[in-house]
């Protein structure tokens, strides 16, 4: 059954909220350069050491991560195509099904830049991001990037890991799904959730750079603490424990709508 985050009859930019962003990412201090890269409505974060603060816009209401997966060549380029590629969709999403088409239009996407040049044979990237709605958010991943909600200092996951590490407990960068990343183009099923707002107030976007080195609870007490710039803060909190991915945080915070 469809889930759409604008009921019928209703405009997208009729939301009794802002949506306050932060987004930070960073190469960290073990890699040459950042595969990462994050989109907040139109603007596209990436590079050595990049953020942004503000309110996301009424006509693009949306946030993603995406991480270019480790050990892979170009995963810089997996992840810049992906997010190009689903930045053509995000306007016309409403409901689950738009959003596994705007993925499967991702995969294919870079599969088809992958099939481009030799030295990007099984290049790929995670992905991970939030569609905001009036009352709703739809969170949806592929792969082992992250969202969480939180209500105060509690937090839940609201994605799901696509790796052996979810299925086993074992630390391992094997993944069962990612945009590209074979060299055969597999379907995929993405996870894909709507929550309420009035339930988790707050998203957490993260990749696996900050999950592998700073736990839930740290995250939560983090971003908790406030006033400050979280999305800063979880990096550097990364950053301490050994920065030896890169990192790249979103954080959305519903607050009433200024007039």
């Amino acid at each position: 059954m469809s889930s759409s985050l604008w009921p019928l009859g209703r405009r997208r930019h009729e939301m009794p909220v802002d949506f306050h962003v932060w987004a930070a990412t960073h190469t960290g201090y073990a890699r040459a350069h950042n595969e990462d890269a994050c989109l907040v409505g139109r603007r596209r974060l990436s590079g050595s050491v990049m953020g942004w603060h503000g309110v996301v816009d009424r006509d693009s209401p949306w946030v993603v991560v995406a991480d270019g997966m480790g050990g892979h060549v170009a995963g810089e380029i997996a992840s810049d195509v992906a997010l190009t590629a689903m930045q053509a969709h995000l306007g016309k999403a409403r409901t689950t099904e738009d959003v596994v088409e705007m993925l499967d239009a991702a995969n294919y996407s870079v599969h088809e830049a992958m099939y481009g040049a030799m030295e990007r044979r099984g290049m790929g990237t995670t992905v991970v991001g939030a569609l905001l709605g009036r009352r709703h958010a739809l969170i949806f991943n592929v792969g082992d990037s992250r969202a969480y909600g939180l209500s105060g200092r509690a937090i839940t996951l609201l994605s799901t890991d696509h790796s052996v590490r979810a299925s086993t407990g074992k630390r391992s960068p094997l993944l069962f799904q990612s945009l590209g990343g074979t060299m055969n183009r597999r379907p995929l099923m993405p996870g894909i959730r709507q929550v309420e707002l009035a339930d988790f107030p707050t998203l957490v976007l993260c990749t696996d750079g900050l999950t592998d080195l700073v736990d839930d609870e740290e995250i939560a007490n983090i971003v908790s603490r406030g006033p400050g710039n979280p999305a800063d803060e979880l990096v550097s909190a990364a950053l301490r424990e050994g920065g030896r991915d890169n990192v790249s945080v979103i954080v959305v915070c519903a607050m009433p709508e200024t007039v």
